[in-house]
């Protein structure tokens, strides 16, 4: 997936007195958008597609997107309705986190690699650096001033 735009709504939030935090992404995978295109260049008008990560007041976190499947259904093509699977296969991998686990990536890397740390978000989405982005600057910062 590549990340065309990036847009802040954490402001429009604290206009109506809102501490928590929302950011909508742009995203999509060229290559499989033309391959939907090439069939019906209106279903142009669902890729790149959008999503929405934000919190709530208590601090957790969600993600919202439209079903890509879904919303392209009203084209009767299965050309397209395939796409739209493994586009939308992909993006629920990348929310749940299920592209590399955990256990079987980081946690491994970190007992190969002599004197490595490894700081780990619980709860925190593959994402983190955006959802937890003051947190990861900090850290980030920290270990690059040791």
């Amino acid at each position: 997936m590549t990340l065309f735009f990036q847009v802040e709504h954490s402001f429009l939030l604290s206009l109506i007195g809102k501490t928590s935090r929302a950011t909508q992404y742009t995203i999509g995978n060229p290559l499989l958008a033309t391959q939907m295109t090439r069939h019906m260049p209106e279903a142009g008008l669902y890729a790149p597609l959008k999503l929405v990560i934000y919190e709530d007041e208590e601090r957790r976190t969600f993600v919202a997107y439209d079903g890509f499947v879904s919303l392209l259904a009203q084209y009767q093509r299965e050309e397209i309705t395939q796409v739209a699977k493994v586009v939308e296969q992909k993006l629920e991998a990348l929310i749940d986190d299920q592209i590399v686990p955990i256990a079987d990536s980081a946690l491994l890397s970190a007992k190969l690699v002599k004197d490595a740390t490894l700081k780990v978000y619980p709860g925190a989405p593959h994402g983190l650096m955006s959802t937890h982005k003051q947190q990861f600057n900090e850290d980030l910062l920290a270990f690059l001033r040791s």
